[in-house]
């Protein structure tokens, strides 16, 4: 039986970038607010970008090109295929470098198309018209979905009180990476239905693929939007929806389970500060150029912030077109701090000879 297996793991540095230039950012510092607005129809283009283009560091995009796809020798027959994708463009986990000179906006105005299906959903749930809805009705309204009560607008609550109809959640898919994830569901559907005639046309089994997903909202939202993408509601035979899996969160093994093994928290917290003896000194020259930018504190591992953090800022605002200082375009300077960053979350990861113990 042929299956497609297709898993969303949640994974800092690994994560799948499409850029995009974008003409129509408005950057405003004074308000630290970054609006990146989508066109109706508009399509993000989705060229292969490479990291080092130009000589300036940019962030890495991915895209399956499906033409330049290799195909198997005749003799043989693919039988499955596995694929493990990370979640679109979002937003930074956390507010950095707001303040001057960085000016990196604080708040995000990125999320203005709903993707949330569950309230929509619900209102078709039973009803024979479920089957035959398009993706579009409950894809492309802006912040609303139909409850009992009618429309619901779903806003991002500052602390001061005041809402800004779409602004980002930290760490939210943003509209482009709805985009760029949705794109590559329509990617895999050319690949693997239409050139390989590996899939079939229309789903009818809810076995012949299985989507999994780590219970992160990103992860979920970006399935979902791979899904739509692969098999849209037209492409589902009458009563046969993709099923979406999540586990609970001490039976997942997507990722590094932490909850399952004690163990493991206290090697991650050993790896982190081996980490930071190894490469605290190979951030040190970096101060002279980039400590302005977070207060005045040093460029560590184990920082405020700490190197994942200023990496974790500068790639989602490279991603999504937003103004950077210069250094962080400067290629030594932040692939010094990719490089660090990787040691700490993998370097633990990496196999090791084997040395049995000596006995004397």
């Amino acid at each position: 039986m042929h299956l497609l297996y297709l898993a969303f793991t949640l994974t800092f540095l690994a994560r799948l970038h499409i850029t995009t230039a974008s003409d129509d950012l408005d950057y405003t510092s004074s308000d630290t607010t970054a609006h990146i607005p989508i066109p109706d129809g508009f399509q993000f283009d989705l060229r292969m970008v490479s990291a080092k283009s130009g000589g300036k560091y940019r962030a890495p995009t991915a895209v399956l090109d499906v033409d330049a796809y290799p195909v198997a020798p005749p003799e043989l027959e693919l039988e499955q295929v596995h694929v493990y994708i990370r979640h679109g463009e979002r937003t930074p986990v956390s507010v950095r470098m707001s303040e001057q000179p960085a000016s990196i906006p604080e708040h995000w105005i990125m999320c203005n198309h709903s993707r949330n299906f569950r309230v929509a959903m619900k209102e078709f749930q039973g009803s024979s018209d479920a089957v035959n809805l398009d993706p579009a009705s409950l894809l492309d309204a802006p912040t609303k979905v139909q409850s009992p009560h009618g429309n619901v607008k779903h806003v991002v609550e500052r602390e001061n009180g005041m809402a800004m109809e779409g602004e980002c959640l930290l760490g939210q898919l943003s509209d482009l990476g709805k985009e760029t994830t949705h794109n590559y569901g329509l990617a895999l559907r050319r690949l693997y239905v239409d050139r390989l005639k590996f899939l079939p046309i229309t789903l009818s089994r809810q076995s012949d693929a299985y989507f999994r997903s780590t219970n992160i909202p990103r992860t979920i939202e970006s399935l979902q939007e791979i899904i739509h993408g692969l098999y849209p509601v037209a492409n589902c035979s009458p009563g046969v929806a993709p099923v979406l899996r999540v586990r609970n969160g001490r039976d997942e093994n997507l990722l590094g389970n932490t909850l399952a093994c004690k163990r493991l928290s206290v090697l991650l917290v050993n790896f982190a500060d081996a980490a930071a003896a190894a490469y605290n000194p190979v951030l040190e020259p970096l101060d002279e150029k980039i400590s302005k930018y977070i207060g005045g504190n040093p460029v560590r591992i184990n920082g405020q912030p700490r190197a994942s953090g200023i990496l974790d800022t500068v790639r989602s605002a490279m991603a999504h077109g937003v103004k950077l200082p210069p250094e962080f375009e400067d290629r030594n300077i932040v692939e010094t701090i990719e490089k660090a960053v990787v040691n700490e979350w993998f370097a633990g990861c990496e196999k090791r000879p084997y040395h049995p113990p000596l006995h004397y």
